[in-house]
C-alpha cells in the first residue's frame, strides 16, 4: 500500500508516485466504464459480464482504490510537514458522468 517514496518520506522529491498514477488509472477506469456503458448495445456478453464484476468490486471499495486524498509527509529545511492531498478527488464521479453522456473528459 505504501509506495517508496511515501516510505523515503519524499526527501528531494516535488511530486508523490501516487499522484503521478492519477491520469493512467483514470483513464484505464474511464475505459472499463465505457466498455460497460457502450456493452448494453450488443457487446460480448462474457467480456462484459467480467468489466461488470470488475466495476462491482471497485463500487464497493471506491474510497480506497481511488482515494480522493491522501496524507503526504515531505521535508523542508530540516522540518517535517504532513499535509493532505488532494488525489483522485471527484474524477471517478466526473469521469461516470461524462461516460453516460457521451462527452468528452477534460481535467481541469
Amino acid at each position: 500500500e505504501e509506495l517508496t517514496c511515501c516510505r523515503l518520506e519524499h526527501k528531494g522529491m516535488s511530486v508523490c508516485d501516487r499522484q503521478c498514477l492519477v491520469i493512467p488509472l483514470l483513464g484505464l477506469f474511464g475505459e472499463l466504464y465505457r466498455a460497460s456503458v457502450e456493452g448494453g448495445k450488443g457487446g460480448n456478453i462474457a467480456a462484459l459480464s467480467s468489466v461488470e464484476a470488475f466495476l462491482t468490486e471497485i463500487e464497493m471499495h471506491q474510497d480506497s482504490v481511488f482515494p480522493p486524498t491522501f496524507s503526504r509527509t515531505t521535508w523542508r529545511k530540516n522540518k517535517q510537514f504532513v499535509e493532505e492531498i488532494v488525489l483522485f478527488g471527484d474524477l471517478i464521479d466526473r469521469m461516470k458522468a461524462r461516460v453516460k453522456g457521451g462527452g468528452v473528459f477534460a481535467i481541469d
